[in-house]
């Protein structure tokens, strides 16, 4: 399509200056404050103490009493799977605190939002908490403006991948974690975490650590049986390790763990091993030390730099025993008075250096140092079009224009591209995160011939996202038997509604259907308004009348029926397509091939009904309904369809998937599997169980966000045997929408405790979450069971 818009539009546009124009700063008026929007890496749970929640409350909380230049206001914490409200937030700074599986998606829906919804310029920034969940290079390809760390070690390694990044530590809320009065010496160690550390292995020692002071503990209780001390052991997990059992004292709430430290003798410290080795010092220390209690770490540089005069160490390794031992020693006969002391001057230093006050304007310093860089997004989502040798014309270069705002973008040729090796190991698709070809048959058969496999990943971790636009359409296909395939594609861009029910109606699978279009006809009205006043004294001429219209090789021959029953010939050159297009639209009838009938609609859309006189194109009602339906949109609006496509295969799943569930009865319970080959739970979103009972009708039992999990349902609060129906919804990722429902089946079940005991082997084994139903289901005596 070699289309020109319609001069005739400026006429329609005189409010154009007033709605571009922008409003001067009002001299005196106050500064605004920034806008501060945070992701933590997991929702707020009762059961396990979420480090991510408490770092991002305290950043939040901090910012409405930051001290005069650092004007900030929080807007929201979001989580994955939890964006309720956040497309039309419009923050100026996004913080996300740790990495989750679709944190690409996430990313590119936050800019999506703020281009489409906000005057701002979003700069979003990843807080590195930890070197290998993920590692620098994962981190180097999200498509962020900067990147802040607690390891000066890894900042190192940020600016060796040009990655831009700032110092950070984590911090305390020192309104939480302060002192309180201590009277005497309180006669309990307490240790706070998950045992995930054991389980997991990336705290090697902390078994040996842990059992050298439940030792101890029982050592000095023998020794002073008037001055007995304990262990106190708070997490997750802690009930699959048995020999810490006598220990364990639960899940501690977030909102009491200045009280539990507050109360205790000391608390235990220990840092994941990776953690220590790139130089991070965790939540925990600042937390114990803010509150005042003698805290006990293992010894590694950077923290005795930092707290060195309050801490005390212990040596791992062969002197383990009697350093842990001698450190308890030391706590044991320190002073009241001299706990005091420290206690208050440690305090002082956390509030001065270490408060998230401290860490929120360190954060504003990384977003003003930000915005005097031209350009702070190394690693945008990286868009290949592929276009045939002769589709380079204006439309294209005005699509790249606009995309290249959100995307970096590159032209492929298919000249360039078709005599490449199919050499799988490296191809030229390789660094590209979307593809996507202009319809054409030489770009159909070029992308058919290197046929990549599905599974393949970009460096973002993502399955490679493969388009076709097939923008010269209205419902005027290329068939099947042409050798044209529909399936295979994640998106097919179409120009309209009709075309997007056609291919609809041809069942293609999992493909998503995207209409969008758009012409550069702001710009080109804004440029050209001489030339439209000219060219209006002539429309005004040859307007009312029926136009069929011939295609030769370099022209448009148009014969002109004039409602006063004159007839006159007019040849325009491609160049002046526009002049027929516009007096296509101030005629009564049109006959022209249909290939330019997406130009004319678009060119008519552009006028308002009063001004538009064509009633009939090619005798096809169905073309004068679009053109009805149709409003004027640029290729700004056309780059805004073509990053939906690449939004609903991102969040509402990755091309074509199968689900697979497993379903196994084990005693008096379920265990229900989820199996896929492409989705990946956790990345493309997750999965949900419903049960159906004859009381209670379809009701949500719980989802599953994690790749890898399975979902164990326990019975033993039904008495007697009963029979449950299974339902598994499909969810998609950052809009948690339903993509598939798979009716499992009917299964009989039996009350009572069978199922979920210690014969299972431990959860963390089974990779199984638990989740009792019996009391849902309904109730037969057992010796029905056999006839249901």
């Amino acid at each position: 399509m070699n289309s020109l818009p319609p001069l005739l539009l400026l006429l329609l546009l005189t409010s154009l200056p007033s709605i571009f124009a922008q409003q001067p700063p009002v001299e005196g008026d106050a500064p605004q404050p920034l806008l501060i929007s945070l992701h933590a890496q997991a929702p707020p749970s009762s059961s396990l103490i979420v480090g991510s929640i408490l770092t991002t409350s305290g950043i939040s909380s901090s910012l409405p009493n930051l001290p005069t230049g650092y004007e900030a206001r929080p807007v929201r914490t979001v989580y994955p799977f939890h964006y309720d409200g956040s497309d039309h937030d419009c923050p100026d700074l996004i913080i996300i605190e740790g990495y989750f599986q679709m944190i690409t998606s996430y990313i590119h829906e936050s800019r999506t939002w703020s281009r489409l919804n906000c005057p701002n310029n979003l700069k979003i920034l990843f807080w590195s908490l930890d070197p290998d969940f993920p590692n620098p290079e994962t981190v180097g390809m999200l498509d962020l403006d900067g990147v802040a760390t607690n390891s000066k070690t890894l900042q190192v390694l940020y600016s060796e991948i040009s990655v831009n990044n700032y110092y950070i530590p984590l911090a305390v809320d020192t309104s939480i974690f302060k002192p309180q009065k201590i009277e005497g010496h309180n006669n309990n160690i307490v240790f706070v975490g998950s045992a995930g550390g054991i389980l997991g292995g990336s705290k090697k020692n902390l078994r040996d650590v842990l059992q050298i002071t439940a030792e101890y503990v029982y050592n000095h209780n023998l020794k002073y049986p008037h001055n007995i001390i304990t262990l106190e052991i708070y997490g997750s997990s802690w009930s699959s390790i048995p020999e810490f059992i006598p220990y364990y004292k639960g899940v501690a709430p977030i909102d009491s763990l200045s009280g539990i430290y507050s109360s205790a003798m000391a608390v235990l410290g220990y840092t994941m091993d990776t953690q220590r080795e790139w130089g991070m010092v965790n939540n925990r220390v600042y937390e114990v030390l803010g509150v005042g209690v003698p805290f006990v770490s293992e010894r590694f540089k950077v923290l005795e730099d930092t707290f060195g005069e309050y801490c005390t160490f212990y040596d791992l390794g062969e002197n383990l025993t009697s350093s842990l031992s001698s450190a308890y020693d030391t706590i044991i006969n320190l002073p009241p008075s001299s706990r005091l002391r420290i206690a208050n001057e440690v305090h002082t230093l956390i509030e001065l250096e270490h408060s998230y006050a401290r860490r929120s304007m360190e954060f504003i310093n990384f977003y003003t140092q930000l915005n005097e860089i031209h350009d702070t997004r190394n690693s945008r989502v990286s868009v290949a079009l592929i276009i045939h040798d002769e589709t380079m014309d204006s439309r294209i270069s005005s699509l790249v224009k606009s995309l290249e705002k959100i995307y970096g973008v590159e032209i492929k040729k298919v000249e360039e591209l078709k005599h490449l090796s199919k050499n799988v190991d490296y191809p030229w698709f390789t660094p590209y995160d979307v593809i996507i070809g202009v319809n054409s048959l030489e770009v159909r058969k070029l992308l058919e011939y290197f046929n990549w496999p599905k599974k393949w990943k970009t460096g973002k971790g993502l399955k490679q996202i493969r388009g076709l636009i097939l923008d010269d359409s209205y419902g005027f296909f290329p068939s099947e038997e042409d050798g044209f395939a529909y399936r295979g594609w994640d998106m097919l861009y179409v120009s309209n509604t009709l075309s997007a029910e056609i291919i609809q109606e041809r069942k293609i699978g999992n493909t998503h259907i995207i209409e969008t279009y758009g012409s550069d006809y702001l710009d080109y009205v804004q440029s050209n308004i001489k030339q439209f006043e000219e060219w209006t004294k002539e429309i005004n001429v040859l307007k009312g009348g029926e136009i069929k219209v011939e295609i030769l090789d370099d022209s448009f021959v148009a014969t002109i029926l004039h409602h006063k029953g004159e007839t006159k010939i007019l040849e325009f050159s491609k160049e002046d397509a526009y002049k027929l297009y516009t007096l296509s639209c101030l005629s009564t009838s049109l006959s022209i091939p249909d290939s330019h009938i997406i130009p004319i609609i678009e060119t008519c859309s552009n006028l308002t009904p009063e001004t538009r006189i064509l009633k009939n194109i090619n005798n096809d009602e169905r073309l004068m309904i679009l053109m009805e339906e149709r409003r004027g949109r640029d290729y700004r609006d056309y780059a805004e369809g073509i990053s939906r496509g690449i939004s609903e295969v991102m969040c509402l799943g990755v091309g074509d998937f199968e689900i697979e569930i497993g379903v196994e009865e084990d005693g008096g319970g379920l265990v229900i599997e989820f199996i896929s080959d492409s989705f990946k739970v956790g990345r493309d979103g997750g999965w949900c169980l419903n049960i159906k009972t004859v009381r209670k009708g379809w009701e949500n039992i719980n989802c599953v966000w994690q790749d890898g999990l399975k979902l164990f349902l326990k019975f033993e609060e039904l008495e007697g045997c009963g029979e449950v129906e299974v339902q598994v919804e499909v969810k998609g990722n950052v809009y948690a929408n339903v993509i598939e429902k798979v009716e499992v089946g009917k299964f009989k079940v039996k009350g009572g405790g069978g199922g979920g005991g210690g014969e299972r082997g431990e959860w963390w084994e089974r990779r199984e979450v638990e989740t009792e139903v019996g009391g849902l289901v309904e109730r037969w005596e057992c010796e029905d069971y056999d006839e249901l």
